[in-house]
C-alpha cells in the first residue's frame, strides 16, 4: 500500500508541503525563463560586437537563437513590445541569411 494514499488529504501538513513544492517550482521556473532571456540578450550582443570577425552561419545562430531565447523569456509576461521587435528580428535574420 503506497504511503500517500493512507494520509488524510485535509492534513495540513501535508498541503503545506505539497505548496512548499509546488512555489519551489514555480521559483525555479521563472528564474529558467529569466536566464534564458539573458543569454539570449548575451548571444545577440556577440554577434553585434563580433559582426566582421564571426562567420556568417555562427552570426545566423546567435541571432536567431538569441531572439527566440528573450522571445522564451517574454511570451509568458505577455510583453507585446520586445515580442513583435524579436519576432521581426528572426524574420530579418533568415531573410538576410538566404537572401
Amino acid at each position: 500500500m503506497n504511503i500517500e494514499s493512507t494520509r488524510d488529504p485535509e492534513d495540513p501538513n501535508t498541503s503545506s508541503e505539497r505548496s512548499r513544492v509546488m512555489k519551489t517550482c514555480l521559483e525555479r521556473y521563472k528564474l529558467t525563463i529569466e536566464v534564458t532571456g539573458w543569454l539570449g540578450c548575451c548571444a545577440i550582443l556577440v554577434s553585434y560586437v563580433g559582426k566582421d570577425s564571426i562567420h556568417k552561419t555562427l552570426d545566423f545562430w546567435l541571432n536567431v537563437g538569441g531572439s527566440s531565447s528573450i522571445l522564451v523569456s517574454c511570451i509568458p509576461k505577455k510583453v507585446w513590445q520586445p515580442i513583435f521587435i524579436n519576432s521581426a528580428w528572426i524574420i530579418a535574420t533568415i531573410y538576410n541569411f538566404y537572401y
